[in-house]
């Protein structure tokens, strides 16, 4: 899960009717219905999905290839593109499942996710904000590893005797944000094992795949690369 920057607010419209909302009626907007969430929610959505390039802001696992920061999707501060969230396989999250029903809106809360992590295995569960990927101090070096021979991502072993408070933490948020669920091992699985042997034969180099080919998993991928030049079995 890689740091996300969430500065480039497209739906500038969805911004400013929010905040004379607030100013008016000291509230924020329903989240789960009413005419701002009509008005809103798509513009909210393709404007968090562009800031997350496509991605789970989770698992990192692809949504789409769409661009949606270029100016085509975007007039007076909404979304005019003809690809609809319903054909998209994603939710929106709060990070906080708490606020979300007196700051449902609240931007800096809001991630899209896939959907089956949103509703089956993250869920109304808590993490600790220090992992929330919009947050600048949030590095996941600082936190965990990708074990590339289980292909799995596991907490960093110092931190289970510098701080088990956080360690125990790392744990809950790479369990509870489903980064090493089933259907995300897999697809991850099948690309970095793709990869290695592109690179081991000669066919491709690391830096030809992250210019050219490398849409998803980046945190894996990047963590792989001591990896994808070992011939050897995979330790």
């Amino acid at each position: 899960m890689k740091n996300i920057t969430k500065l480039n607010v497209l739906s500038t419209n969805y911004r400013k009717e929010l905040e004379k909302y607030i100013g008016n009626k000291k509230e924020y907007p329903k989240y789960e219905s009413g005419t701002f969430r009509t008005k809103h929610y798509t513009s909210v959505y393709i404007n968090l999905l562009a800031c997350q390039k496509g991605v789970c802001a989770y698992s990192e696992a692809l949504i789409t290839k769409k661009d949606f920061l270029l100016d085509e999707f975007w007039k007076n501060g909404e979304y005019i593109g003809e690809i609809k969230t319903k054909e998209l396989d994603g939710d929106i999250d709060h990070f906080n499942p708490k606020t979300k029903k007196t700051k449902g809106w609240e931007w800096s809360n809001l991630f899209v996710v896939m959907g089956y992590i949103n509703k089956k295995i993250k869920g109304l569960k808590i993490i600790n904000p220090i992992f929330k990927p919009d947050n600048i101090h949030y590095e996941p070096y600082k936190y965990m590893k990708f074990n590339f021979k289980t292909q799995l991502f596991v907490p960093l072993v110092k931190l289970e005797y510098e701080d088990v408070e956080i360690f125990e933490d790392v744990k809950n948020m790479i369990s509870w944000l489903g980064l090493n669920s089933e259907t995300i091992k897999s697809r991850r699985t099948e690309m970095l094992l793709r990869f290695k042997k592109d690179i081991d034969s000669g066919i491709r180099t690391i830096e030809y795949i992250e210019k050219n080919e490398l849409s998803e998993f980046f945190t894996a991928f990047e963590m792989s690369k001591n990896y994808f030049y070992k011939n050897d079995e995979l330790q």
